[in-house]
């Protein structure tokens, strides 16, 4: 499922970032763009991280994820706010692209499982 939601993420992203660049500008493109790629990075990593966790049975790995990955992903974002191409619509629609993305995968999921 994490395959379809990053596929799904990634293909809409791009649709909409060609329409910000043709209707808006090149920075609310290049936002779209960057926030989508670091929340697949950040859904991916988490998933290949927690993988590891369950498999080794290990608290202390799961607690040095969760305090390391909240303080990268916040130096990610105060980083990019500080840059002169980053715009804040850019990031809102495609944090909020993101989760549409799941919600429509997972509820496209349930739906086909319970049709058979």
């Amino acid at each position: 499922m994490i395959k379809k939601i990053v596929f799904v993420n990634l293909i809409l992203s791009l649709a909409l970032a060609v329409g910000f660049y043709i209707f808006m500008n090149k920075n609310v493109a290049v936002s779209v763009l960057a926030t989508s790629l670091m929340l697949v990075l950040n859904l991916s990593g988490l998933f290949m991280f927690w993988r590891v966790v369950f498999l080794k049975k290990s608290i202390a790995l799961g607690l040095l994820i969760i305090i390391f990955k909240y303080p990268l992903i916040a130096y990610c974002l105060w980083q990019m706010s500080r840059q002169d191409w980053v715009h804040p619509i850019g990031v809102f629609v495609s944090m909020l692209l993101f989760l549409l993305s799941i919600v429509g995968v997972v509820l496209y999921d349930q739906r086909r499982s319970h049709a058979f």
